[in-house]
């Protein structure tokens, strides 16, 4: 499901994007325009906007935009935390940088294409392959000076010490000040959660280890270096978070099962919570996120017992998990929190 830009900000997309081809539906779909009557009328009130540049619904149907069965998902009112001080210098910094690891699909993507409008600064999305994720392509085409993608491989440390190197290339004398860590895997293929201590594979629960546990603690490792905050440079605190899920909860289990999954989650926030201690030293504020039960492909096998009021979509998960990292301060660091910013036990 597409970010929805309000009005105002979506104008000021498209009047500044007169230069793109009014059928690259790759961009479009990446900024988020889903609906191409709303577009023109909006443009055509713009005096500055080439009418030639107006969507056909011929050539950006919705089907085109978004194909296959959208996911039935909620939007519920939600309550937005108040942003800190900190987060509103953060995010309007024109020399702030942001990181999004594992940003060419599902709850990253959408964290990335809401950066675009809420992040003043720059932005680097990783993924494990750039010439398959069009969406983050599309965005570069868009923005060039602001974006950049780069291969970024949580299985491999090498493919990560290459990316953070990459990344102090970039900003030259800046640092990275939002850190997020998306990538994480719960099925693949054939590969399922276990349902019982029987069907617990070797390779799978390594697989699960690999990917998120020890992900999170290397990319940390790599780039904790260009997030040390000086506050005698007038620079506000760094923040790193990564998602995790509140299966990983060791007090909250109750039902038992997806031994692998669970397990390598309750791990990822012990190491948040023990990197947090050693950060916080450096001025950087960390945190775990539980997203709840989002409309992507990591969630569409367990759709079917979710209640439809729990099942959120993808671009309003991720501005409430935005609205929470803004509304942190160095007092939350190390705290594990749900997406309405309700603290969950470990």
């Amino acid at each position: 499901m597409a970010l929805r830009i309000p009005r105002a900000q979506l104008l000021a997309l498209a009047t500044a994007s007169r230069h793109l081809p009014a059928k690259s539906i790759a961009v479009w779909r990446a900024l988020g325009f889903t609906n191409p009557s709303i577009l023109n009328n909006t443009l055509k009130r713009s005096h500055s906007f080439p009418s030639h540049h107006l969507l056909s619904q011929r050539s950006l149907s919705e089907k085109q935009l978004y194909p296959g069965r959208r996911a039935k998902a909620t939007r519920l009112i939600h309550t937005t935390p108040r942003s800190s001080a900190d987060a509103r210098s953060r995010n309007s910094d024109p020399n702030a940088v942001a990181v999004v690891i594992g940003a060419s699909r599902g709850i990253g993507l959408a964290i990335t294409q809401k950066l675009v409008t809420r992040w003043k600064g720059r932005i680097v999305a990783t993924c494990r392959d750039p010439n398959e994720a069009g969406a983050l392509s599309a965005l570069w085409q868009f923005m060039p000076d602001r974006f950049s993608v780069i291969q970024l491989d949580v299985e491999d440390e090498t493919s990560i010490q290459d990316a953070a190197k990459q990344v102090k290339e970039w900003v030259e004398e800046s640092r990275v000040d939002l850190l997020l860590h998306t990538a994480g895997v719960l099925h693949e293929g054939q590969n399922m959660p276990e349902t019982s201590l029987s069907r617990v594979r070797a390779d799978w629960l390594q697989k699960n280890l690999t990917v998120n546990l020890v992900g999170p603690v290397l990319v940390a490792k790599h780039f904790a270096p260009m997030m040390t905050t000086a506050r005698k440079e007038g620079r506000v605190p760094s923040v790193w978070a990564t998602f995790s899920a509140r299966v990983g909860s060791i007090s909250d289990n109750s039902l038992g099962g997806w031994l692998s999954y669970r397990a390598s989650k309750a791990g990822q926030n012990q190491a948040m919570k023990t990197i947090s201690i050693e950060l916080a030293r450096r001025g950087v504020i960390c945190a775990a996120l539980h997203p709840g039960t989002v409309a992507t492909d990591l969630s569409a096998p367990f759709r079917k017992n979710v209640k439809p009021e729990k099942l959120f979509a993808v671009d309003d998960a991720a501005g409430w998990l935005l609205d929470v990292i803004d509304s942190l301060e160095m007092e939350d660091t190390g705290g594990f929190f749900a997406y309405d910013r309700q603290p969950i036990p470990f």
